[in-house]
């Protein structure tokens, strides 16, 4: 009935007011080590969240490893660089349902992974594609990678991968 859909619709608000209040609080506690920029988990989020419009559904996002501490200003911008790319590939080719974001970190190294349940991708196409082309220059800046793969049942899996360890002496 339609007081049940009126209830339904204002709690729906009410969740994402708090949701706004909660990313508020995540910003207000952010160290001050990186007062001058927004962490790179931030700048992922707001990525993500811009773009999710662009789907059906929002894309998942997940986070492992100390991200805002042992990555670099200069690796998080490719980072994102990277998210953005990945995002607008999946958007424009990919007639996916279900999108997939994760940044990881293990020790020295971090790897960015976007799924979906897309269409999948012709590798002829890929190789002639600029975008793919910036993925592993930006890869290869940081001696890592770029790596497109197709998904069972159907879709894509792009891992780009980064290696930040210092380099022995």
């Amino acid at each position: 009935d339609e007081a049940s859909r009126t209830k339904l619709i204002e709690q729906v608000d009410a969740l994402d007011a708090a949701i706004v209040e909660i990313r508020t609080a995540i910003f207000a506690i952010t160290s001050a080590r990186y007062a001058q920029q927004p962490s790179l988990r931030h700048r992922v989020i707001d990525i993500v969240g811009e773009m999710s419009s662009l789907f059906t559904e929002a894309p998942t996002l997940r986070f492992t490893g100390a991200v805002d501490l042992m990555i670099p200003v200069e690796l998080g911008d490719d980072i994102a660089a990277v998210v953005r790319e990945g995002l607008s590939n999946v958007a424009r080719h990919a007639a996916a349902h279900l999108v997939g974001v994760t940044v990881a970190l293990s020790g020295g190294d971090v790897t960015v992974e976007i799924i979906d349940d897309g269409v999948g991708f012709d590798p002829a196409k890929i190789a002639r594609a600029s975008g793919t082309k910036n993925l592993a220059l930006r890869a290869e800046a940081w001696r890592g990678g770029f790596a497109l793969a197709a998904r069972e049942p159907h879709g894509t899996r792009l891992t780009w991968w980064a290696t930040i360890a210092e380099e022995e002496q």
